[in-house]
């Protein structure tokens, strides 16, 4: 499980709670701070606490607790046009968190963020019946701009957390 606490984990789980709760409309999917705690989760745990984090928000979401966007809950979200979406965080903590056990935080971010276009798009475009550019546009071209001041925003939290030593575990920023 990385080393890290259950207690940590689930920080993360509650932290990517909370970014879905600041969530503006979008045109297929709402804009929120999600995928910033998702992509943090996985350098800061390292890939399995990170990717577990992600599992225990999604968990949390089915099992009813307004965790998705917007304090949304069920199944539904995960089986509806943004769960590609949803399921993408598990897989972009673990990627986020790879890259950072080999000193390369900011690609590890951006191959995060990229990681959940990679499985919401798909997932999108078939719920939705888009074209890959209609997808594209709607599901991904609007964010990128957002998730590349989260990513900026991601690495500045992600030194100061290192060069705190306030996780458990965690080596001064080199």
């Amino acid at each position: 499980m990385s080393g890290k606490s259950p207690a940590l984990i689930a920080l993360f789980a509650v932290l990517t709670a909370a970014g879905g709760l600041i969530s503006v409309p979008a045109i297929a999917a709402p804009m929120t701070l999600q995928n910033l705690f998702t992509i943090l989760s996985g350098a800061l745990l390292g890939p399995a606490g990170g990717a577990l984090s992600q599992a225990v928000y999604i968990v949390m979401g089915v099992a009813g607790l307004p965790v998705f966007s917007g304090g949304g809950s069920g199944i539904g979200h995960l089986l509806g046009p943004t769960g590609g979406y949803l399921i993408g965080f598990i897989g972009a903590a673990y990627v986020s968190g790879i890259f950072a056990l080999r000193g390369k935080v900011l690609a590890g971010f951006a191959a995060g963020i990229i990681f959940i276009y990679l499985t919401g798009l798909p997932w999108l475009k078939f719920w939705l019946q888009l074209s890959w550019i209609e997808a594209f546009v709607a599901g991904a071209a609007i964010f990128i701009p957002g998730d590349i001041i989260k990513i900026i925003a991601a690495l500045g939290i992600y030194r100061g957390v290192r060069s705190s030593g306030v996780l458990e575990g965690t080596r001064k920023w080199q």
